[in-house]
């Protein structure tokens, strides 16, 4: 089921919208993304070593926002949250269909989303886009009154976006692990009886989005053809199945021996066990230069490690080279900016 929520345009139920209104006029940007932070410490979903996320030079301060603007904002962000609701309300619909038709207990059901909180804002001078910014105020109602209806065209924008975060850095669009570090809820089939043994469990086993494929096909029963499909070549997957560990088999989905790279509009990250090496072109807002991490420990990606250890990095930056050359990623000019075009 893919959801547009709770993706722009912000548009909820208008009965849903009001009630979160107060506590984001309250918080503001700063407050939310504390908050966030401390609630994630709280509940073991980020380890209790970690430290808040600086401020991000892209996004505003709340206090730097006119009266006016502050109470915009506010309820554009109640709008998210109100999305948010009505999107749990809809899978609670679906799963009570799967319950009363007797489906449930063989249904494998996977929640996910596909990258971090949507940052995208046309009028913001450094990621924005006049010409969307143009077409948004002439062709939708921009008033406070109008918000979250179907005559509106909000976007949560990069100050928001970076807030929801909490301990985390940067939104879409950007490899820190605020864009690429998501949630994950997954219940096996026969895993919303009392018996199971992961029943409610939180996990901080580590699970990459290609093992989710893995994970449907065993339980499916279909086993892959790995290199060759109907006479013809296909690619071997590289996801690993959730099965075991969902079945208690298992303690880990990937071990401190598996890695996997990513690569986004030239910016690069390997992850293998608890590291993370990145590099960050100039024309993304970054140096241009190979970083290390612990992202349990640090997972605001604010404490390098690379000069500690040297020969770890290297070893990480061998990796993604030998992933780059595999599947023919192809170097980015150091100053191209996806948002303006080659940056100054």
């Amino acid at each position: 089921m893919a959801f547009t929520t709770a993706h722009f345009p912000i548009q909820a139920p208008a009965e849903l919208i009001m009630k979160y209104y107060p506590k984001y006029l309250e918080l503001g940007y700063a407050g939310l993304k504390k908050s966030r932070y401390e609630s994630l410490k709280k509940e073991g979903i980020i380890s209790h070593s970690a430290t808040e996320a600086p401020f991000n030079n892209l996004t505003k301060k709340w206090e730097s926002l006119s009266q006016k603007d502050k109470e915009k904002q506010a309820k554009i962000m109640a709008t998210y949250a109100a999305m948010i609701e009505d999107q749990d309300n809809r899978i609670g619909q679906m799963l009570a269909y799967l319950k009363e038709s007797g489906q449930l207990d063989n249904t494998l059901v996977v929640y996910m989303t596909d990258n971090g909180p949507e940052g995208f804002e046309p009028t913001n001078p450094k990621t924005g886009n006049p010409e969307m910014a143009k077409w948004i105020e002439t062709q939708f109602d921009s008033s406070f009154e109008a918000i979250g209806s179907a005559n509106s065209e909000n976007v949560i924008g990069t100050s928001w976006a970076n807030a929801a975060t909490g301990g985390l850095q940067w939104w879409k669009w950007f490899i820190g692990e605020g864009g690429t570090r998501v949630p994950l809820m997954i219940v096996p089939p026969g895993g919303f009886s009392s018996e199971y043994a992961r029943a409610g469990q939180k996990s901080n086993a580590v699970v990459y989005v290609k093992d989710v494929p893995m994970t449907i096909l065993e339980y499916a029963n279909v086993t892959h053809p790995m290199t060759e499909y109907k006479n013809r070549q296909v690619k071997p997957p590289s996801g690993i199945s959730i099965k075991p560990f969902l079945e208690s088999k298992s303690e880990v989905v990937r071990t401190d021996k598996d890695w996997w790279a990513f690569e986004l509009f030239g910016n690069g990250y390997v992850m293998k066990g608890e590291l993370k090496a990145m590099k960050v072109r100039t024309g993304m807002f970054g140096d241009g230069q190979w970083h290390l991490y612990n992202v349990v420990n640090d997972p605001s990606e604010t404490q390098p490690l690379e000069n500690q250890h040297p020969e770890k990095l290297a070893e990480m930056i061998a990796l993604y080279k030998s992933y780059a050359a595999k599947n023919n990623i192809i170097e980015v000019d150091a100053r191209w900016n996806p948002f303006q075009g080659a940056s100054k």
